[in-house]
């Protein structure tokens, strides 16, 4: 199936058929197509110019879904760089060693960013600690209280570079592309075992 033909959706493109090549491929186009490039728009739509939430407190609500993702985004891939099946007990330390490894500016503030961010939204639907700033000229900083505040656009921009350097990784490492296909694999069991008809 040529790459361009794929639809990035596992219900349209038949997976069963896919080298080993061609799933990195998949992959990589389906994490473009479903979360950056979306995650660009919603910068966009949410203004996307220097401020504080506490200038434009919508701006406040698009922030907090771009860090959800991201941070949904950095736990899967962590998953695929250790070739596991997501479980409880694995998901902080995949996430955290993906940040490790491929976004290393926040490796000091990994354990807080899953707990308070990916934890806090995905639980709770509120960050447990911290906020979400677009005017700190860095990575994050602490809050006089001591908690994270994150940068989005850096936070935004570490994910999508960590993203091109963990597919190069991958690429380039037999240890790390075997995981990759042993996650990939596990993740798209149904769709492996059920191509659709008529796949492009």
């Amino acid at each position: 199936m040529p790459a361009e033909a794929w639809s990035f959706l596992p219900e349209r493109d038949d997976l069963s058929i896919l080298t080993d090549d061609e799933k990195l491929e998949w992959l990589e186009g389906r994490l473009h197509r479903i979360l950056i490039t979306p995650l660009r728009e919603m910068r966009r739509w949410g203004g996307g110019a220097p401020r504080s939430a506490s200038d434009d407190p919508g701006s406040g609500f698009w922030n907090l879904a771009i860090v959800t993702l991201i941070c949904s985004g950095i736990e899967a891939l962590g998953h695929h760089l250790h070739g596991r099946k997501a479980v409880r007990s694995g998901s902080v330390r995949d996430f955290q060693e993906f940040i490790r490894g491929f976004m290393p500016d926040y490796d000091p503030v990994s354990g807080e960013l899953y707990s308070d961010f990916r934890s806090g939204m995905a639980h709770s639907l509120v960050p447990r600690r911290g906020s979400i700033d677009e005017t700190l000229r860095r990575p994050y900083l602490r809050d006089r209280r001591g908690h994270l505040r994150l940068d989005l656009d850096r936070f935004f921009h570490g994910f999508v570079v960590g993203v091109e350097n963990y597919f190069v990784a991958v690429r380039e490492n037999p240890l790390l592309k075997q995981r990759f296909v042993v996650r990939f694999e596990t993740s798209n069991r149904f769709w492996i075992e059920n191509p659709p008809r008529g796949a492009r």
